[in-house]
């Protein structure tokens, strides 16, 4: 999270502490927070219909290396024909752990796991089954670089990203493998690391490149892989975050799933607003 005085208004922003990794949209991030989503939103396009979600969320670091999450969201279906449908989706439980940490490099590593367990056996004509998966997610920034000359502003560089698999309990052994490499530029930690010389219209965001590679095996779905690129813009201050991204399909097999999507999140960041929120019981 970024420490400071964090005004839109243009005041000042103190520079005590070092900026929080951005939070991703889609990929798993690597970094442990307290932070409440009360509201994230997906619309997708696709042959068949278009698709929106609200989602909502949850996380709570439990130790120095440890954190839960729960998640939730209500699905909506518009068919290109047929009746449209909603309700309650998935019920999502995640738990992330930092198994290294590399101060020097600034790069952290995690292991997460998580389990998704519906909350209808279906939504209008599509069925919805349980689903777990795991996870290799790391993030960090280059700070190895020399702090003098333009190599100074390549530190503001994040590499965040996660390797991953996940299973569906549909009774067809059907499964997915899916990466998704993010890199962003933060001008929080730029701002940071120049003692608050950047213009103050500008030290509020960081500009994003989401890559979202999915495959899909067994249940007569192998294939090529679906690619997806989704560029995208978080302005993140001090108590919140507002990231917002366009999904696009970059190959015929991802056009299948969906031509395009919008995606957007509010976090807010409980322990900068009340430190009591950052209390562990581990």
């Amino acid at each position: 999270m970024v420490v400071g005085i964090a005004l839109l208004q243009g005041l000042p922003v103190a520079v005590a502490g070092e900026p929080d990794l951005m939070q991703t949209l889609l990929a798993q991030d690597v970094t442990l927070n307290n932070n409440l989503m009360p509201l994230g939103i997906e619309w997708e396009k696709s042959r068949e219909g278009r698709r929106i979600a609200y989602g909502f969320g949850l996380e709570k670091q439990l130790s120095q290396r440890l954190e839960i999450e729960l998640d939730g969201q209500w699905d909506s279906f518009s068919p290109r024909q047929g009746r449209d449908s909603g309700g309650v989706g998935s019920v999502d439980i995640t738990l992330r752990y930092v198994f290294l940490t590399l101060p020097e490099q600034g790069f952290s590593f995690a292991a997460i796991g998580d389990l998704s367990l519906p909350a209808n056996s279906r939504i209008g004509e599509v069925p919805m089954y349980p689903e777990s998966g795991t996870a290799l997610a790391w993030g960090g920034r280059l700070k190895g670089l020399p702090e003098r000359g333009w190599t100074k502003y390549l530190r503001a560089l994040e590499i965040q990203g996660d390797l991953g698999y996940s299973r569906f309990f549909n009774g067809s052994g059907s499964a997915e493998f899916f990466a998704d490499p993010v890199f962003d530029y933060s001008f929080p930690y730029l701002n940071y690391e120049t003692a608050g010389s950047v213009p103050w219209w500008l030290r509020y965001f960081c500009p994003f490149a989401e890559l979202n590679i999915l495959r899909v095996v067994g249940d007569g779905h192998d294939g090529p892989s679906q690619l997806f690129f989704m560029p995208g813009l978080a302005l993140m201050t001090q108590t919140y975050q507002v990231s917002a991204g366009a999904q696009i399909a970059l190959n015929d097999e991802a056009v299948h799933d969906k031509q395009v999507a919008v995606v957007a999140s509010l976090l807010v960041f409980l322990d900068a607003i009340d430190p009591r929120f950052a209390w562990t019981p581990f």
